[in-house]
């Protein structure tokens, strides 16, 4: 056996005379040992100690925080705790350790009790079907066990085998506990008595198939699963989408498609014809998945004739308080904010965006008209409709100006708005001005403002104006590089 040896502090807190407290710093010695060839290892055993050594994801960020977590220390809790943060090997490049001591652990628990690692940036770790993971392994003092770590729960896509089929289908999950499955169609649809086609791979979900076919479309059919001796209760059907069921030996129950899964998925009925959708978040925690345009979709699942787009949120948004922003990908399209409580008991969201806006909707009963897809024409105008400008006295010393405002559910124009030039300019009382007209349907709105030089520079460049004014008259305002408010333009 080899050893070695390392001299560690610890600290005697003790009362002198006079009630005074001092601390004694006494030495340590903990012994390192390794009976087996260190080289496969990136770690040495320590005697009063248990370890746990690590292979993290590939492309894991180098400054990210890695903790193991389970009932021993808290769980979740031990999240941002010193003694459970992993440590890189200093000599094998693709592994990570860290020392935990049974003796401290919590409520006599061990780590046959169950563990598993989180990362502060990528979430929790899954699985290859994102699946979340607890690991059993019984780890003593001066033992070692060697895990690895398959995905983080913001980074998995996951698979999608979704296999074309000309008309609907059934999907099921095959709890029977049969050795044989075989689906019997009656009704319009024809009569027939289907074998599965084979089993999918939908977001996570693993589900078995029947094919109905091209001419079961639209029809109503009544459903009866069965093994050849016994058969369930019919289900009947009407075939204007595919069906997702949940089998036991006693019962078909119609169930969801959207797989359990670890942290939080928001799925969006996107009917933007954006080229590229991204998700935003800012609220309690600003930038919340990342700067501007935010989140990526990763993967998309087809539901009841309605296809969804789906977005990973990292699983610490539990209890937040959110704005969501739907975008075209940060190319200067955006929707209004809508705000989002995420719950721990409602890990999945579903909205409908257009054009015009985004709504919450329920995937169990849609309509397709949550939100219009296309906006109302714009009335023929108006002469007796008093169409206001807006004069800006720039002080600001900036190159360039733009304006972008909104009012309580109006967008008049998206960000980052109107980029003002030298045709813009004006005289007027004997001074120049920056003129900016407003539309005809801005009038009477109580507009806040951003006025800044560059839309990609970060918020605190930008001068704000909540509730500036009430569009009524021509507004005059003297804008500098950290405030504007409106004057009087012949003083």
């Amino acid at each position: 056996m080899k050893k070695s040896s390392a001299l560690l502090l610890s600290v005697v807190s003790v009362f002198l005379a006079g009630g005074c407290e001092q601390e004694i710093i006494h030495e340590k010695v903990v012994e390192y040992i390794d009976e087996e060839s260190y080289d496969d290892f990136g770690f040495y055993r320590r005697s009063d100690m248990a370890l746990l050594e690590v292979e993290l994801p590939e492309k894991t960020l180098q400054d990210d925080d890695v903790y193991v977590a389970g009932p021993f220390n808290g769980g979740e809790e031990a999240v941002g705790d010193n003694n459970f943060r992993l440590r890189k090997s200093s000599r094998m490049q693709v592994r990570y350790g860290v020392y935990v001591d049974p003796d401290a652990f919590l409520d006599g628990k061990t780590l046959a009790d169950g563990y598993w690692f989180v990362s502060r940036k990528e979430g929790r770790e899954v699985d290859a079907e994102g699946e979340e993971v607890i690991h059993r392994d019984a780890v003593e003092v001066a033992g070692r066990t060697v895990v690895s770590v398959a995905s983080w729960e913001t980074r998995f896509v996951p698979r999608d085998e979704t296999i074309a089929h000309d008309g609907p289908v059934v999907y099921v999950k095959d709890n029977t506990g049969w050795d044989l499955l075989m689906l019997d169609v009656s009704g319009e649809a024809g009569a027939a008595r289907l074998e599965p086609g084979g089993r999918s791979n939908l977001l996570g979900g693993k589900w078995t198939w029947f094919d109905l076919g091209a001419a079961a479309e639209g029809k109503e059919a009544d459903l009866v699963f069965g093994n050849g001796s016994a058969s369930l209760a019919a289900v009947h059907v009407k075939l204007d989408y595919c069906y997702y069921f949940n089998l036991t030996a006693t019962e078909a129950v119609e169930t969801s498609a959207f797989p359990e899964h670890a942290g939080i998925r928001v799925w969006v009925d996107d009917r933007t014809g954006w080229t590229a959708t991204a998700m935003y978040l800012f609220g309690d925690v600003n930038d919340f998945g990342g700067l501007w345009p935010g989140i990526r979709p990763g993967g998309k699942l087809s539901y009841k004739g309605y296809d969804y787009t789906m977005f990973t949120v990292h699983s610490t948004a539990f209890g937040l308080n959110e704005q969501i922003i739907f975008n075209n990908n940060g190319m200067g399209t955006q929707l209004e904010k809508v705000p989002v409580t995420f719950s721990k008991d409602k890990p999945d969201y579903f909205y409908m965006i257009t054009p015009m806006g985004t709504a919450a909707v329920d995937p169990e009963q849609r309509t397709g008209t949550e939100i219009a897809v296309e906006p109302e024409p714009d009335p023929e105008p108006n002469p007796d409709t008093p169409q206001y400008s807006m004069y800006i006295l720039d002080q600001t010393g900036w190159n360039k100006l733009y304006i972008h405002y909104w009012a309580t559910g109006y967008v008049p124009r998206g960000w980052p708005g109107t980029l003002l030039s030298e045709e813009d300019k004006v005289e007027k009382y004997g001074k120049i001005w920056y003129k900016f007209d407003f539309l005809q349907a801005d009038t009477g709105k109580l507009f806040t403002f951003y006025f800044f030089y560059d839309p990609d520079l970060p918020k605190d460049t930008r001068v704000r104006a909540n509730d500036f004014f009430t569009l009524d008259s021509d507004k005059y305002v003297l804008l500098t590089a950290t405030s504007v408010k409106e004057i009087d333009p012949e003083e």
